[in-house]
């Protein structure tokens, strides 16, 4: 097995250039994994979604979309997140379970990591709500 990576050690290799910005990974239950390709079916969802909810999301909330947040040992970038607070406050952190009420799967290839991985991953962080939009169905 590969050794884990901290949070902190996941930041400083971030912060050393190790990782580009954008590179496609995250931090999943301190392993560094591959984040999935989007196909067009996903990418349209995600773009559907993006538009109902930020029509939908209630004053003193904000909604991200494909952006880090940050666990005890993991640091995913859901599809979208709905947190607490203002835009301004995640502009020196990313947002922590405390701050989020919900996280959104987009899901078609990525369904059973969504449905097992993230999942585990979510509640494990303390996330109470957390939707998968199944796309081909």
């Amino acid at each position: 097995l590969y050794p884990r990576v901290t949070v902190a050690e996941y930041h400083q290799m971030i912060a050393d250039g190790i990782f580009e910005d954008g590179e496609p990974i995250e931090l999943i239950e301190g392993y560094l994994v591959l984040k999935m390709s989007h196909n067009s079916p996903h990418a349209s969802a995600v773009r559907k979604l993006n538009r109902l909810f930020l029509k939908l999301v209630p004053s003193g909330w904000v909604v991200q979309c494909q952006l880090p947040v940050t666990f005890a040992d993991s640091e995913p970038e859901p599809d979208f997140a709905f947190l607490r607070g203002d835009e301004s406050d995640f502009d020196t952190k990313h947002p922590t379970p405390g701050e989020i009420g919900l996280v959104v799967e987009a899901a078609d290839s990525s369904r059973y990591a969504d449905r097992t991985e993230k999942l585990r991953m979510y509640a494990r962080a303390g996330i109470a709500v957390y939707w998968i939009v199944n796309v081909s169905d």
